[in-house]
């Protein structure tokens, strides 16, 4: 009996420490095309990664900007001289199976 609980516990951590590779080899990747595009004098994103406040493959913080002038949002920004609005977006080490958090800075 409890060499069977070994081999699940070890087959868990197993499986954990591969999503969290798996993770952070998929966050690498979409980070360096969102570097490369934001990088470029036609940065279309609408958003931007913040690279001096990236303390963790896990953790960013996003600056959504450029918003269409007619909606609302963007009227209300410039009415009171906002520029943009940043998030803290941190993700799981199961992503992508699990949504990243996003917090309002």
């Amino acid at each position: 009996m409890a060499s069977k609980v070994r081999k699940v516990t070890s087959r868990q951590k197993k499986s954990v420490k591969e999503k969290d590779t798996q993770a952070t080899q998929r966050l690498y990747r979409e980070l360096r095309l969102i570097v490369h595009k934001q990088d470029t004098p036609s940065n279309d994103l609408g958003f931007y990664v913040k690279l001096d406040q990236l303390h963790s493959i896990y953790q960013w913080v996003v600056q959504l900007k450029n918003f269409d002038p007619s909606i609302p949002l963007a009227q209300d920004m410039a009415r009171h001289n906002v520029e943009s609005i940043e998030l803290e977006v941190r993700f799981a080490p199961d992503y992508p199976n699990l949504p990243p958090y996003v917090f309002l800075v």
